[in-house]
């Protein structure tokens, strides 16, 4: 069980550097701090949910079916994931038709 739960862990970091990246990617950048936030709730939402499952399912049936459980959902994510992410496109510059950034005038200090 400690391997399992090292290897889980081990797959935690890789995951999550790529979420934000395509977060940071795709997310218009007026929205990327709502966005990262979602993240932030679902993961929190997803460890309270997948908790309570576990606790059920250990109680009832033992920690295999949870592990069973927690494996069937990683899959499914795994493939919802794929199938949806050929309609990710990366965010467009909003508000400026032009590929280059705004520029604002150069403010020269009075020493005066």
């Amino acid at each position: 069980m400690v391997v399992l739960a090292a290897l889980s862990g081990l797959c935690f970091a890789p995951v999550t550097t790529c979420q934000l990246a395509v977060i940071d990617e795709v997310a218009h950048p007026e929205h990327k701090a709502e966005a990262f936030t979602w993240l932030g709730t679902l993961y929190g939402s997803g460890l309270a949910l997948g908790a309570a499952i576990a606790g059920q399912l250990i109680a009832a049936t033992g920690a295999r079916a949870a592990l069973a459980t927690a494996c069937g959902a990683t899959a499914l994510a795994w493939l919802l994931t794929t199938a949806r992410s050929a309609s990710l496109l990366p965010a467009k510059p909003s508000g400026n038709s032009t590929s280059e950034p705004a520029r604002t005038p150069a403010v020269i200090a009075d020493d005066s």
